[in-house]
């Protein structure tokens, strides 16, 4: 599940361990899991359950690839911090407008 969300927004593993604050060794080992269970922190399951629900929210592809955009972008500009910031703008912007 953690490995197609990486795919549909289009980001390594190193940058979705950014966002989250973890470890890269973190998010393989988590996409590595198959039936063991996998100790993930709250925080971490949150926002990926954010990246998840936000992206599936999206109508269309174009949609879906905007905010897969916005989130890379503020990777890529600021980092994990910056990048976590454009995530919950994007959340909210759409949120402001219904």
């Amino acid at each position: 599940d953690i490995q197609q969300l990486r795919q549909d927004l289009g980001i390594s593993a190193g940058q979705l361990a950014e966002l989250l604050g973890v470890h890269q060794s973190s998010v393989y080992r988590w996409e590595a899991a198959t039936d063991r269970p996998v100790k993930v922190d709250p925080l971490q399951t949150r926002l990926i359950f954010l990246l998840r629900t936000e992206f599936e929210k999206r109508a269309d592809a174009e949609a879906k690839a905007q905010f897969a955009k916005g989130v890379v972008t503020g990777l890529v500009i600021g980092g994990g911090l910056f990048g976590l910031y454009k995530l919950l703008e994007l959340t909210f912007e759409k949120s402001n407008k219904d």
